[in-house]
């Protein structure tokens, strides 16, 4: 019996499959813990697999967060920015069909490192 390429790799393998949403009302603040929730359903009705994977990254190599989640899946995300400017925050599974889902935090405050002309 031979396997077909949908099989090995199916259409939906990669795609942005989780929502995430901010649920930290009114102006995001540095040093502030953030809460972002974790919406699972188009990723149904295979699901997700763990382990998983929340990433975060900030204006500058400092504020580089990773959490990997290995016994169940997170329903809110919680982290504390380091710094001001804009935050990306994923999430995604390390196998299976390696979806995922991510969201930019624009964040008040400082930065760590001022910047530099290229």
């Amino acid at each position: 019996m031979s396997t077909s390429q949908d099989e090995l790799c199916p259409p939906d393998f990669g795609e942005d499959r989780l929502d995430l949403s901010l649920l930290t009302s009114g102006k995001v603040r540095a040093f502030i813990q953030l809460s972002i929730a974790v919406n699972y359903a188009r990723a149904l009705p295979e699901g997700t697999t763990l382990p998983l994977e929340m990433i975060v990254q900030g204006p500058s190599p400092q504020s580089y967060v990773r959490r990997v989640y290995s016994r169940s899946r997170p329903t809110v995300l919680l982290f504390s920015p380091k710094e001001g400017g804009s935050h990306l925050v994923v999430l995604r599974e390390f196998a299976h069909n390696k979806w995922w889902g991510r969201i930019v935090i624009p964040v008040e405050g400082p930065l760590l490192d001022p910047p530099r002309p290229v």
